[in-house]
């Protein structure tokens, strides 16, 4: 007879503070066998622009096929188990990024997996973004349009012509999915592959 026992695990995340003052926080969330402190990486130069880019990282660590360690978010082992562990690790997460940014605007990066680990904590946190951006990722199921009534945000869904890991077909359905839960959500082409476009920079660069 399987039993269940919560233990306290060490969690990490990386910063990238602003230069000079901030005009806003970017949480960016890694995708599938990779690991924050690279994904960061990618936004470096929002940096320069006014941002405090932060990348928490997935809580389940492996080796890839080059014997390297990376991280994931979930697999469909003790699924909810493991979505409400990240869901948690986020929340406290959060907490101690708004006790030191306590006014500033709050917008959320998903990337490949991160999208439905972010939706899916975002549907459960108290938190308000004034923009949710999606590469190339599912929509879960189980999410609704109640669960994603928040006030001021929008969203964004990203895919690239020649993303091998995400066929036209699917990224088609989810964008119309997230059409369904969020009015405002945009849809956003770019001619790239499994990655951070460099549209999504250039957009919060030129806010």
């Amino acid at each position: 007879m399987k039993h269940t026992i919560e233990v306290t695990k060490t969690a990490h995340y990386y910063y990238n503070p602003a230069k000079g003052n901030a005009k806003g926080i970017v949480i960016a969330l890694h995708g599938y066998a990779q690991l924050a402190g690279e994904f960061i990486e990618e936004f470096s130069e929002l940096s320069t622009f006014g941002y405090d880019v932060y990348a928490p990282e997935a809580l389940s660590t492996f080796y890839n096929k080059l014997r390297k360690p990376v991280a994931n978010w979930m697999t469909t082992h003790e699924r909810e188990d493991e979505i409400r562990d990240y869901v948690n690790f986020l929340n406290k997460f959060i907490e101690a990024i708004k006790l030191k940014h306590t006014d500033l605007p709050i917008y959320l990066v998903g990337f490949s997996q991160g999208v439905s680990t972010l939706l899916r904590w975002y549907a459960e946190s108290n938190i308000v973004a004034n923009e949710v951006h999606l590469i190339a990722g599912s929509i879960p199921e189980e999410i609704t349009a109640t669960n994603l009534e928040k006030t001021t945000d929008k969203y964004f869904y990203y895919f690239g012509t020649y993303d091998r890991l995400v066929k036209k077909e699917q990224a088609d359905i989810y964008w119309h999915q997230l059409k369904k839960l969020a009015a405002s959500a945009e849809y956003i082409s770019f001619e790239g592959r499994h990655e951070v476009p460099k549209k999504l920079l250039a957009h919060f660069c030129s806010m």
